[in-house]
């Protein structure tokens, strides 16, 4: 299992995304939670999975 970081090409909010591999290959997309625009599209083995950890409007703000 791998884990990066993306940014949602629309708004730029932050995001954890982990690879799994299954034994199918999948077809599906992603949706950004903060802008509501379509992320990602795959068909792969591989999906991944998409961790919401900063909103763009969250940024610069100090942490609580």
């Amino acid at each position: 299992m791998d884990e990066a970081t993306f940014n949602c090409p629309h708004c730029g909010a932050l995001y954890a995304v982990t690879v799994r591999q299954r034994l199918a290959i999948e077809s599906s997309s992603a949706r950004c939670k903060a802008c509501a625009s379509v992320m990602m599209q795959w068909s792969t083995a591989s999906p991944p999975t998409f961790r919401l950890i900063e909103r763009p409007e969250d940024r610069g703000k100090p942490l609580p």
